[in-house]
């Protein structure tokens, strides 16, 4: 019970920072803003909590390291999660379209031009280059050294799960 209170208790307060946050002003980098909040929250809550009342915490650490490894599992979701919805996706307008439409349905000839919409390369490497991880060179892109390290771990994780290099 310990967990689930407490992990929702973090959740919700981060996810509650995130949209005062967003409101007063929109951060130049979304993900890495995310980031900080989830990281940032939980420390000022848990700190109140444990001097609140030092008898709710578990005796061993077993169960404050669960709730960590909760917290930071959801949190990421979340980040993940927003990342995609955050972007232009033509998957997500669609579903939108496709629900909009009602029982019925929507003929194959509409959603086809649907599904050639989103997030042009450019777009994507315009994004890229906002949040640090290529620089516009004279012929092209590179990587910064904050994109080496990314794609160093994406690698890693090929390798570790099997996969064909590049996805």
């Amino acid at each position: 019970m310990f967990i689930a209170t407490y992990g929702t208790l973090l959740l919700a307060a981060a996810f509650f920072a995130h949209l005062l946050i967003w409101r007063i002003r929109l951060p130049r980098n979304h993900t890495q803003a995310l980031l900080l909040i989830f990281l940032i929250v939980p420390v000022p809550i848990l700190s109140a909590v444990f001097y609140a009342n030092p008898g709710v915490w578990p005796a061993s650490v077993w169960p404050i390291l669960h709730l960590l490894l909760f917290y930071t599992a959801m949190s990421l979701v979340y980040v993940i999660g927003y990342s995609v919805i955050e972007q232009d996706s033509a998957l997500l307008a669609t579903y939108a379209k496709i629900e909009s439409a009602g029982a019925g349905g929507m003929a194959e000839e509409e959603l086809v031009p649907l599904l050639e919409q989103g997030t042009s390369p450019m777009q994507r490497l315009e994004l890229m280059a906002q949040t640090g991880l290529i620089e516009r060179r004279d012929d092209g892109y590179a990587l910064t050294p904050k994109g080496r390290r990314l794609a160093r771990l994406f690698a890693l994780a090929e390798r570790l799960f099997g996969l064909p290099r590049g996805g």
